[in-house]
């Protein structure tokens, strides 16, 4: 047991090592280019390189048993990769004749350490780190790791693989790139405050990209919920009118619900648990096993339910795609069109009338579901 658990950590370190040297030729290129060194950061490629072979790493250990990740087996595949990956990051600095300071400016900014640690210090860590990654590498055996539990797709696997890379493109370009930093972060704040003039005027900003800029922000909300998606859809109907502004928002709201429904379907439980928390999911799980598919179609009709639980709990169920599809797209029409026209014709009121809206729907909702309940308990105590 004891020499498994040693080969497991052996096999995360070499992981984490063959990724933070691919990050670290991938940031030295960068600093090769004067364009790119002008406007990209390269050191934080080891960041999030490192972050997601960490990820990797425990995700398909908790699918497969064994994690695929750069093929035990092939152990000079894994030292013919790291060896080119040294070779990058250590050949092109000691040309230009900066070796002693660049490998470890790169670690330093890669590990948000630029106010400890001296360039001799993490120079002496990065030459440690090297020769403990190249130790696991050979030493590390996939007989002594644990048995497969299950068999994934390989399918299932690409798309983890591919979701997981453009999500690590995207912290690559936050960390590394200054504008894109500062637009995500005034749109983060736009969003958490959920006015409508603010969005209205943040949305125009973007002049003939708007509708793109909308559908993408709708995607976003779907999956992370930052936003009311009502804010998005009553700036459309202001924006583009009622009738294009609400095939914007249906569309774009169909788009990120099936993103939900697939994430679920490839990570499994445990990311939405920590996307949606583990209370709202056992609420809908009871909700589900009462109503069947018709709870989808159900809760799509009540605006104070969370789209994106719906989304991420019915991708856990055995529910198809297709039957998913239309309960949420025939679900989220009506509301879709009312804000939509009530965005365009939008004035102080706004805010009650939508409130009123959903109380009405909500207790219309309620009633219907609550009513048998009542009527077993007026008779039994009857």
């Amino acid at each position: 047991m004891v020499i498994r658990c040693m080969h497991t950590c052996s096999l995360l370190i070499r992981n984490v090592f063959l990724f933070s040297i691919i990050g670290m030729a991938i940031s030295t290129l960068i600093t090769q280019s004067t364009w790119l060194d002008m406007r990209l950061e390269g050191a934080y490629a080891i960041t999030v390189l490192v972050g997601v072979s960490i990820w990797l790493t425990i995700l398909l250990f908790i699918m497969e048993g064994r994690p695929p990740l750069l093929a035990i087996k092939r152990k000079m595949h894994s030292f013919f990769v790291a060896l080119a990956a040294l070779l990058i990051s250590t050949m092109v600095p000691l040309m230009n004749g900066d070796l002693y300071i660049l490998p470890a400016y790169s670690v330093k900014l890669s590990l948000f350490m630029q106010q400890s640690w001296s360039i001799s210090a993490i120079n002496v860590g990065w030459i440690a780190w090297i020769i403990i990654g190249l130790i696991t590498i050979f030493w590390t055996r996939a007989d002594l790791l644990p048995n497969k539990k299950q068999d994934v797709p390989s399918n299932k696997k690409l798309a983890i693989f591919i979701v997981t890379g453009i999500g690590a493109l995207f912290w690559f370009l936050y960390f590394a790139y200054g504008p894109l930093r500062l637009l995500v972060n005034e749109l983060v704040h736009i969003m958490i405050q959920a006015d409508i003039t603010v969005f209205k005027e943040y949305v125009l900003s973007f002049g003939s990209l708007a509708a793109i800029v909308s559908a993408l922000l709708m995607v976003f909300q779907s999956v992370i919920a930052p936003l009311p998606a009502f804010v998005i859809t009553f700036t459309n109907g202001i924006v583009f009118g009622w009738l294009w502004g609400a095939l914007l928002s249906w569309s774009s709201a169909m788009l990120g619900a099936t993103l939900c429904f697939y994430l679920a379907k490839w990570f499994g439980r445990p990311l939405v648990e920590r996307l949606v928390s583990k209370k709202a999911l056992f609420w809908w799980d009871a909700f589900f096993e009462k109503y069947g598919s018709y709870s989808i179609l159900i809760a799509r009709l009540v605006p104070v339910i969370s789209f994106d639980l719906v989304s991420y709990g019915a991708g856990l169920t055995t529910v198809t795609f297709w039957r998913f599809f239309w309960a949420t797209g025939l679900g989220q029409m009506p509301a879709t069109i009312l804000y939509s026209y009530l965005g365009e014709r939008a004035t102080g009121q706004i805010q009650i009338l939508f409130l009123l809206f959903t109380i009405t729907i909500a207790i219309g909702i309620i009633g219907i579901l609550v009513k048998p309940k009542l009527v077993k308990w007026k008779y039994r105590n009857n």
